[in-house]
């Protein structure tokens, strides 16, 4: 490890730096860990070994090897490259690999989702009433809230199951480990947690449970609201940055999360 990274994550600049430095940091050990290095370099000297004025063409619209040798580049939408004749041939993903990329986008989406449904139940004014939001109306409210974040709760421990996304496991772990440390509080607003971690919801009891303790138990500071965001929040981090970085395939070709304009190969 050098000594730069090392500076980086734990050296000065209050907090603020602090946690960019944590996150440039977990950035590179993610693409690192990923070996997306190794097929950074091995692409590279495979391309470039024999020819340096020899070109290729992006096929996400930034192309990370040729940036770094400084080569120009073509940038196109399509996952074309040109080969030594001029002409033109597909980038294939394998069945894996392909899986791997939407399995990553839907892991961002939940996480993105869950942040949203999460943001809703920790803001103050979701409990306000008014004159044209009487208290009827925020309990429905609420109510709606709280079924809709367990949905999006689950939906998110499915998600990182199947994705690649490197921190994005531990995230939801640490995430479903301060669930079960509010299991009580949880219960007494309807929302139980089953042995596989994901959250089932009483919908009767939810609708007798007072308001107030909803608030308590998501809105304002220490208590779970504040505790589980912070586990969303990376875990919404590392799941973006699966989508962000995209991954090698197997031929060397770089492909982005966002596109599925690629033939796929057995």
């Amino acid at each position: 490890m050098s000594n730069s990274f090392i500076s980086t994550l734990f050296g000065g600049g209050g907090s603020s730096s602090w946690m960019n430095g944590l996150y440039s940091s977990l950035s590179e050990y993610s693409s690192i860990s990923s070996g997306n290095y190794y097929k950074l370099t091995k692409q590279y000297f495979n391309e470039f070994g024999s020819s340096a004025t020899k070109s290729v063409k992006s096929t996400s619209g930034y192309d990370v090897l040729a940036h770094v040798s400084g080569h120009d580049v073509e940038k196109t939408d399509s996952s074309k490259d040109s080969d030594s004749n001029g002409s033109t041939k597909s980038a294939s993903l394998t069945k894996y690999e392909r899986q791997s990329l939407t399995d990553n986008k839907t892991a961002a989406t939940s996480a993105s989702t869950l942040t949203s449904s999460l943001n809703a139940l920790m803001n103050k004014k979701t409990y306000e009433t008014s004159d044209t939001n009487t208290a009827e109306n925020v309990k429905d409210t609420v109510s709606a809230d709280v079924q809709r974040f367990a949905k999006d709760y689950n939906s998110l421990i499915d998600a990182s199951k199947k994705s690649t996304a490197s921190g994005l496991a531990t995230a939801t772990k640490y995430l479903m480990n301060t669930t079960s440390r509010y299991e009580n509080g949880l219960k007494g607003i309807g929302v139980s947690v089953g042995r596989d971690g994901k959250l089932t919801v009483d919908t009767e009891a939810l609708k007798n449970a007072d308001t107030d303790t909803v608030k308590n138990l998501f809105s304002g500071g220490n208590n779970y609201g504040s505790a589980a965001g912070t586990y969303v929040s990376l875990a919404q981090y590392y799941a973006n940055s699966a989508v962000s970085n995209g991954t090698y395939t197997s031929s060397g070709y770089y492909a982005s999360s966002g596109q599925y304009s690629y033939t796929t190969t057995a």
